[in-house]
């Protein structure tokens, strides 16, 4: 009979392969997004002033974060720092390492942010919520890639053409967050972050052997961001693109580099870190959903049609017309319907769209309406994807 400690382990193990699957962040992130609606419509006020209330934190770290800041800032901060060992990876050794390969994901990415913001600036114009362009741009990497893999499965083209899609995405999504987004600066603690940023990329460059390093001044330069106003998850890209690859990482599954630090740091984001943030903001107190307020319904028509139309729209055009350049890159392999496919299942969007609704509206009926709009959107997708990709 196998002791407790070892069945505990075993256990462990078998949720930790689970979670590096792509389907693992999916299937989280979707069970702990109807957890917060029910949970919200069940017991608003409890989910309210949970997600509400401020931790006491003593001295210079007394920050003034909600428990809902530490789930966006703090916790976030390790999905950003997986996005950032995927850009390193992709860079060194994938599908971006040259622009040739990278030129039609890269393209579709971008004309696939274009199009939507495109869209909703279209629909919203004239009316409260212009501010917003940009909550229907991102592709929810973890909602579109647990998609792919329940509704395809086996095709590896397809997978490798949608994460180098969503890691262009995600760089210009983080660019647009920290550029666009980031209001009542303070320009002192912000210049203490972009040095404590430099000062990383200088030992990364002079000595790459000292992550440590670099780590302490990644949780500085999250530190002074924080405190002058800055979505200060970001700084997860470049502890994930510089710091964690240049520690020792050989005993991260066995694996050198980023790859291993990914393999260690994928289960932690898929199976605790998304479905925090999910159960943190996605729960929406539908009765609070106001359509009559001025601008509300606008916002929701736009982004569900961005999302559903403009995001398939913009990347399968990009797509099209590079694949008509005669020096392209072009996986033949990968037709027509499948580019559609992916554009569609890239309307999926969840955790970098939630948190410019948080910096680009004003709580209340323009952003329970993009919210709403975000649930509505990804579920369409999902279910349009699959319809596209199984014929």
């Amino acid at each position: 009979m196998v002791p407790r400690a070892g069945r505990v382990r075993l256990w462990l193990r078998r949720l930790g392969g689970f979670g590096r699957r792509d389907r693992a962040a999916g299937i989280a992130l979707s069970g702990a997004t109807v957890v917060a609606m029910v949970w919200a419509n069940v017991a608003w006020s409890s989910y309210r002033d949970l997600w509400r209330a401020v931790p006491p934190l003593p001295g210079p770290l007394d920050l003034g974060f909600s428990l809902r800041n530490w789930v966006e800032q703090g916790a976030m901060t390790g999905f950003f720092a997986l996005v950032g060992l995927e850009i390193r990876r992709e860079i060194s050794a994938g599908e971006l390492r040259s622009w040739r390969r990278a030129s039609v994901p890269i393209a579709a990415a971008l004309a696939g942010m274009a199009v939507p913001a495109a869209i909703y600036a279209f629909v919203v114009a004239g009316s409260l919520g212009g501010r917003g362009w940009g909550i229907p741009m991102a592709t929810d990497v973890a909602f579109a890639v647990g998609a792919l893999a329940l509704v395809v499965g086996g095709r590896p083209r397809l997978r490798v053409f949608l994460m180098t899609l969503a890691v262009a995405d995600d760089i210009a999504s983080v660019v647009l967050l920290v550029v666009f987004y980031n209001v009542g600066l303070d320009p002192v603690w912000v210049a203490l972050g972009l040095a404590a940023l430099g000062a990383m990329a200088a030992v990364e460059s002079v000595e790459p052997a000292w992550g440590r390093i670099e780590m302490v001044l990644g949780c500085v330069a999250w530190w002074a961001l924080a405190r002058g106003g800055v979505e200060a998850a970001v700084v997860g890209v470049p502890i994930g693109a510089l710091a964690l690859p240049s520690r020792l990482s050989s005993t991260a599954v066995g694996r050198q580099g980023p790859r291993g630090w990914e393999e260690r740091i994928t289960p932690w984001v898929n199976l605790g870190v998304l479905p925090l943030f999910a159960l943190a903001d996605a729960g929406l107190h539908l009765a609070d959903v106001d359509f009559s307020s001025s601008g509300a319904l606008r916002v929701f028509t736009a982004i569900v049609l961005a999302r559903v139309i403009g995001k398939p729209l913009g990347v399968a055009t990009a797509a099209r017309a590079l694949r008509r350049i005669p020096s392209g890159h072009y996986d033949a392999r990968i037709d027509r319907r499948d580019i559609v496919g992916i554009g569609v299942l890239a309307g999926m969007g969840f955790t970098v769209p939630l948190l410019i609704v948080h910096a680009a509206l004003p709580a209340g009926p323009l952003a329970d309406s993009a919210i709403l709009g975000l649930l509505c959107a990804t579920v369409v997708a999902a279910a349009s994807g699959a319809v596209v990709l199984r014929q």
